[in-house]
């Protein structure tokens, strides 16, 4: 079950309810605003291309595309 995070003049608390659940108590509770989780997914630095992977894996790559002729391996 998600676990959902909210946010009251009371203070700041998390529970656990299916998305139905907290739709229906922000309805009837207008005073309580939903905060979303910081959980979002982490972006690797190499896959953005910010910087190169290191020549220890670019060695790697060669390694493995010499050993599969019809790799469609990307060596950076």
């Amino acid at each position: 079950m998600p676990v959902y995070t909210f946010k009251d003049v009371n203070g700041e608390w998390t529970t656990s309810m299916t998305i139905e659940e907290m739709e229906e108590m922000l309805e009837k509770n207008p005073h309580i605003q939903w905060v979303p989780n910081g959980s979002y997914p982490t972006l690797d630095s190499v896959r953005l291309g910010i910087r190169k992977p290191d020549e220890g894996f670019r060695d790697l790559l060669r390694t493995v595309k010499k050993g599969s002729p019809r790799s469609t391996v990307n060596i950076p």
